[in-house]
């Protein structure tokens, strides 16, 4: 019954379609139509796609930056393809990175307020969620309105460079707004499109702390009670979470196990009890995972437990995954057995070669990719690995 639906649904269109286009041709419209784009150079086609691009993305990326704006958030970049506007000691610098065409789009990067109580996290998110959707209204606007504006011209403008320029601009701005708007409801792993993410804002409490928290690390004031904030509301996450090999709960992992690392806040019984039970090979299937786990292990370290934490290490140290970059694990190998006393490595860790930044490389524009692992090479306060050993007597007989 579906596929005759779907192909009832196909014949209506087709249907229509030539009903339509057997009406413009009587009416001469389709010879307007095509005069007109006759009248435009064939490098304009190529050009006006380029400018088009741009002109569509930058509108789509305002949608987000002005509604930031309007709730009070200031900016701390805009990017535009290999084109990044960027806000450093108080001036809008303006930075060209060709790496950054694998982007093919754009991205807004919000310097958020300190969040240091419920009432500004929910606030946030309130102001996440409006510009969240505030692109796709956008986009779609715009979209009508050249549509509109076509429909129009096609009326009251008689064949002309002009009128192939408004049909032109009509065509690409139809064809790559669709294709964002396709995009608004794609998702993977780790990235959402628009409309998704809003959703998932309103429902979905893990998803929302996990975008906002990462967030926050691109703000230029932060301070201690942001971080008690975040680690707190991290813990209350991590008590009730139905399983911890979650990559949005394995991204939340790391602000409560960094609080005890580095903090030296409170451990939380619940939380402790579900990473003991953490299986590794179901919770190492990425880099979010690798990461989480041997920063387990400096935990572990951390609460006197040497024996659990070099275990760990020498099961995770030898562990392979064809998803994870070998670069990554040899780095944090390195990094851990360092932190933790098993082998002294501090000049291979300050070697920036030897650092693995991931997709991290596109924030270089606003902040040094390299520099929280450079900073984060102190190690642990040392802990003395004692274990008992029962020595039996052998009599020999005489």
């Amino acid at each position: 019954m579906k596929r005759i639906k779907k192909l009832s649904i196909v014949l209506m269109i087709f249907f229509i379609f030539g009903f339509v286009l057997s009406f413009l041709m009587d009416k001469g419209i389709t010879t307007l139509y095509f005069s007109s784009l006759k009248e435009i150079p064939w490098y304009i086609y190529i050009l006006g796609f380029i400018l088009i691009f741009y002109l569509t993305l930058t509108i789509h990326e305002l949608g987000h930056l002005i509604s930031f704006k309007v709730q009070g958030v200031k900016i701390r970049a805009l990017y535009l393809t290999i084109f990044v506007f960027v806000k450093e000691d108080q001036k809008i610098k303006f930075k060209i990175h060709p790496k950054l065409w694998v982007l093919l789009g754009g991205l807004v990067i919000p310097d958020l307020a300190k969040i240091e109580s419920k009432e500004d996290y929910e606030k946030t998110v309130k102001i996440f969620r409006n510009a969240l959707i505030s692109a796709p209204i956008t986009t779609i606007t715009y979209m009508s309105l050249s549509i509109l504006v076509f429909l129009l011209s096609m009326i009251f403008l008689d064949a002309s460079l002009l009128l192939g320029l408004i049909i032109l601009h009509m065509i690409y701005v139809t064809l790559l707004s669709s294709l964002y708007i396709y995009t608004f409801k794609l998702n993977t792993q780790s990235l959402y499109g628009d409309i998704i993410a809003y959703r998932k804002m309103k429902d979905d409490p893990i998803f929302t702390f996990a975008q906002i928290s990462q967030y926050t690390e691109f703000s230029s004031e932060t301070s201690e009670k942001e971080k008690r904030f975040i680690f707190d509301m991290a813990t209350d996450i991590l008590s009730v979470a139905p399983k911890m090999n979650d990559f949005f709960i394995q991204h939340i992992l790391l602000y409560y196990l960094e609080g005890i690392i580095k903090q030296d806040y409170p451990i939380n019984a619940v939380v402790e009890s579900k990473i003991n039970q953490i299986n590794m090979h179901a919770f190492v299937r990425n880099e979010e995972g690798l990461f989480a786990y041997h920063e387990i292990i400096l935990h572990d370290y951390k609460l006197k437990n040497v024996e659990k934490a070099y275990d760990k290490y020498e099961k995770v140290s030898q562990l392979q995954r064809k998803k994870i970059d070998q670069q990554l694990t040899i780095y944090l190998n390195h990094k851990t057995a360092h932190q933790i006393h098993i082998k002294d490595h501090q000049q291979f860790l300050e070697n920036k070669q030897n650092i693995y930044i991931g997709d991290h490389w596109i924030f270089e524009p606003v902040i040094d990719p390299y520099q929280a692992y450079l900073e984060d090479l102190n190690k642990l306060p040392f802990v003395d690995y004692v274990c008992e050993v029962t020595l039996e007597e052998n009599h020999e007989a005489k």
